[in-house]
């Protein structure tokens, strides 16, 4: 879901909220996933997948995308594309089925922050698939927003 920036911070605290409260004292770093679809062919589609490192768990609380013309490399704010994203090594859905790009992903001034964490176990692959809808090919690339979680404790 797009929130405006004064919603922002209080959904990141309610999300971090969800968190098992054995996890507080874990160490914690901010950590992006990124994805490349470079093209996205003209009317097809193409998956691509990230796996978590074995060292921690990766924490998905949101993420963003941009998607170029081909030949000029301008942002394209169009952006007719379908997603879905499972994991990989579980097989689990993360929606019914295929949904439009823009209700899954923001932009870099407004990205999407989900309503709940993303939780992905170390180790575990995440797969996207898009879906182009249109006869133009477009580099799409995303950013999904998170940390880790790693097996060590803060201290005091």
């Amino acid at each position: 879901m797009l929130l405006s920036n004064s919603t922002v911070a209080d959904l990141l605290s309610f999300s971090l909220g969800m968190l098992p409260s054995q996890w507080a004292r874990l160490a914690k770093q901010k950590f992006n996933q990124s994805l490349f679809f470079n093209p996205l062919p003209a009317s097809g589609n193409l998956s691509r997948t990230f796996q978590a490192d074995t060292d921690s768990w990766w924490i998905g609380l949101g993420a963003a995308a941009t998607s170029r013309d081909t030949a000029t490399a301008a942002i394209v704010t169009d952006r007719p594309i379908t997603v879905t994203i499972r994991s990989s090594s579980g097989g689990r859905e993360f929606q019914s089925q295929a949904e439009d790009f823009d209700n899954v992903f923001g932009t870099a001034q407004l990205p999407a922050v989900w309503g709940a964490p993303l939780f992905v176990k170390p180790a575990a692959a995440i797969e996207v698939s898009l879906t182009n809808l249109v006869a133009t090919a477009r580099n799409v690339r995303i950013s999904f927003y998170g940390f880790k979680i790693f097996n060590t404790d803060m201290g005091e």
